[in-house]
């Protein structure tokens, strides 16, 4: 895996876990996200969902170029 600092990825700053979980202390990055645009305008028109669907290939594709794995 790739390290070092990156602008376009959230800061893992600790970790720790009981029994049951992980637990994942990151950065807080203000913003909206894909569910919140939805619930705001109700639907996407074609042209909306086209950008967002092609946004999300290319930031996928970019951190895979940067050697991160995104699930």
């Amino acid at each position: 895996m790739a390290g070092g600092n990156s602008d376009w990825l959230t800061k893992l700053h600790f970790s720790f876990q009981d029994s049951n979980y992980l637990y994942l202390v990151m950065e807080y990055i203000q913003g909206g996200n894909l569910l919140q645009l939805l619930y705001k305008n109700d639907v996407f028109t074609e042209e909306s969902t086209k950008f967002y669907v092609a946004e999300c290939v290319l930031a996928i594709d970019t951190i895979h170029k940067m050697g991160y794995a995104h699930r």
